[in-house]
């Protein structure tokens, strides 16, 4: 079927969609996200990550937020947590966005102090040893990035010192030996040779290994980095392993993952010329302000991913789609799945759509339902109708009659989705700049 446009004379066909549609696959369930999603700022974690990755690579990110984005962020940070939310705010401040952290926030962050040495975050909740030890951390790292660490009174310091030695003598796991001696590096104390004797993470056959194991060995690497540089030694790591994990992933890791990735090479003597790439990725992302979007946050959903089907029927692309399949019957099963008819109705079609079974006896049920398919089409539900008949007729079942005086309300909506969809066709083929929604 040929594209439609708007301003061209005469049909043009497209053999081959546009790749923005895979930029619009969720990292997280597969499905396809609706682009408005573009348009919101990450959260206040992933402006942390993005904004260290980019002083790793040499770059000197600014942000200019106004102050209800500066708000916005700091309430999301502190919202997750009153310590680690905080130091996800400190490259905001390096950035220029001197409002998210001041010096109210080093005093409250001194009253989680216990009297024992370490910290406790409330929102975490954890009495154990390592959630203190994480909590621990976070608040030496905001006070030393905000320059009040090294005015703590010196039997605070000389008790928070105490306590994490008695942990180092513990035989602790690689992961907690990198945080004991980041803070004992913070404190200005010697990192025991107890935790710089563990030996590198063996990265042989790496990429033989499943995903998870490459994913465990990458944490696991940084830490390793992490505990050697915290003790002023330097780590040994296998430089043209790691360039080959980020020349292969660096368009599909994580920010956090990404910031492990980018620090591990620069401990292994990467130039910063070989993190072009990442910087490209990141200045992509990045907003008119400087704060960036977080495309592996992005949700899909089911709605989302039978508009992307829509339009490639319209333009007369191919719908049959085994990633998608794939995705759909994944998010069909899970224990979490909607049970609502309209819900059902529309995971049903997209699956069909996709290439899967006809809509079962039961699920054709839906289209005759008028809890699902409204009877009577009115300016409250035309929405709802809309999609749920559609469903229904791309799914080749007929779905309930409705009434003469509908068609106002019915025809009014079709022909406004059919221009933004041929208008959003046209502007995906010709390679254009596409709608902020659909």
């Amino acid at each position: 079927m040929p594209a439609v446009s708007c301003t061209s004379q005469g049909s043009h066909h497209e053999s081959r969609e546009p790749a923005y549609f895979q930029s619009l696959v969720s990292q997280v369930n597969g499905l396809y996200y609706h682009p408005f999603l573009r348009e919101e700022r990450g959260s206040a974690e992933a402006q942390s990550y993005a904004l260290r990755i980019l002083a790793e690579t040499g770059a000197k990110p600014k942000v200019t937020v106004g102050a209800t984005t500066a708000t916005a962020l700091r309430s999301d940070a502190l919202k997750t947590s009153a310590l680690w939310g905080r130091y996800w705010l400190v490259p905001l401040r390096e950035a220029g966005v001197s409002a998210v952290l001041g010096r109210r926030d080093t005093q409250d962050v001194e009253k989680l102090r216990t009297g024992r040495g370490w910290y406790e975050d409330p929102a975490l909740g954890e009495k154990s040893d390592e959630g203190r030890l994480g909590a621990t951390w976070a608040a030496l790292e905001v006070e030393a990035a905000t320059g009040t660490l090294t005015k703590l009174p010196a039997a605070d310091k000389a008790a928070t010192a105490g306590w994490l030695g008695r942990l180092a003598d513990g035989r602790p796991r690689l992961d907690e030996a990198a945080a004991l001696a980041r803070c004992l590096h913070l404190l200005g104390k010697s990192v025991p040779g107890s935790l710089t004797s563990l030996a590198a993470p063996d990265t042989s056959r790496f990429t033989e290994r499943p995903d998870k194991e490459r994913a465990a060995l990458l944490e696991d690497t940084y830490n390793y980095v992490l505990l050697q540089e915290s003790a002023g030694k330097e780590p040994r790591v296998d430089r043209k392993t790691w360039q080959q994990a980020l020349s292969h992933n660096v368009g599909s890791l994580d920010y956090d993952q990404l910031y492990s990735l980018v620090h591990i090479l620069r401990a292994a003597g990467s130039s910063k010329g070989a993190f072009s790439a990442v910087t490209r990725r990141l200045e992509q992302e990045r907003m008119q302000d400087g704060t960036v979007r977080d495309p592996s946050s992005y949700l899909g959903t089911p709605d989302a991913s039978l508009f992307v089907q829509q339009l490639r029927s319209l333009a007369g692309w191919p719908v049959r789609d085994k990633r998608l399949l794939s995705a759909v019957e994944e998010q069909a099963n899970a224990q979490d799945a909607p049970r609502d008819g309209a819900a059902r109705l529309n995971l049903a079609a997209l699956k069909h759509s996709a290439g899967g079974e006809p809509l079962s006896r039961q699920e054709a049920a839906l289209c005759q339902d008028p809890s699902t398919v409204p009877a009577t089409v009115t300016a409250d539900n035309v929405v709802a109708w809309q999609r749920a008949a559609w469903d229904c007729a791309e799914s080749g079942i007929l779905s309930i009659p409705w009434f003469r005086r509908d068609l106002s309300y019915a025809a009014w909506h079709l022909w406004s989705l059919f221009l933004r969809a041929a208008v959003t066709v046209r502007s995906n083929s010709s390679g254009g700049r596409p709608p902020a929604a659909l």
